[in-house]
């Protein structure tokens, strides 16, 4: 999936992401998930830890190496993945009204995994995509983020210029968030990746 380096952000958190990979392979070392994830190795023990504590993942010896660790999905999360991509594997987006179905996708997988699905620089940037002209508290609200790094996220995006503001016309203290015309149809395009993307992961 090309969006992130597209637009310079990463689309899925970390968590989503190792699980995302281990349910495409089945089983992976630690070595082989961060040449996948693309982040440090003490970051990716530590999500590994966070993963394992919510019984979302399992880790046994390797018995063709047994001086390493492979990981697992556990059974369970397993079957929420094959359940929820079967279900989006029927999804057929159409630009702006695929809002329903996008939304209700990963707000069933939050709900069933208890993890965040979407990094929080996606979160807010897809939250503005499908409200174009919200303002910053309805962002906040609406995009889930904790507001001690809500602004530090905010700030970077419009430094990206992936999102700008204007201030409202009638109450100059309120300032309404647009995004970018050029990410917006890059959003566009994904959603149809997704539904591809998808379809052949539940195929396989």
């Amino acid at each position: 999936m090309a969006l992130g380096k597209v637009i310079g952000m990463d689309i899925f958190s970390l968590e989503y992401g190792i699980l995302s990979f281990l349910h495409e392979v089945r089983r992976a070392s630690q070595k082989e998930i961060l040449f996948s994830i693309s982040c440090s190795p003490a970051t990716l023990q530590r999500k590994l830890g966070f993963l394992g504590a919510r019984g979302l993942i399992g880790a046994a010896i390797d018995v063709s190496d047994k001086r390493r660790r492979v990981f697992t999905l556990m059974d369970p999360v397993r079957r929420i993945l094959d359940e929820e991509l079967a279900h989006f594997a029927d999804w057929r987006p159409n630009g702006k009204n695929s809002t329903d179905g996008l939304s209700a996708l990963v707000d069933r997988l939050e709900k069933r995994l208890n993890i965040d699905i979407f990094g929080s620089e996606y979160k807010i940037s897809v939250t503005i995509y499908f409200n174009n002209g919200i303002t910053n508290l309805s962002l906040l609200e609406k995009s889930g983020i904790p507001r001690g790094s809500f602004y530090s996220v905010l700030k970077k995006l419009k430094n990206s210029e992936i999102i700008y503001y204007n201030i409202d016309k009638i109450d100059k203290r309120i300032k309404r968030y647009y995004i970018n015309s050029e990410i917006e149809e890059k959003i566009d395009d994904y959603h149809e990746i997704l539904s591809n993307w998808s379809s052949e992961i539940f195929r396989n």
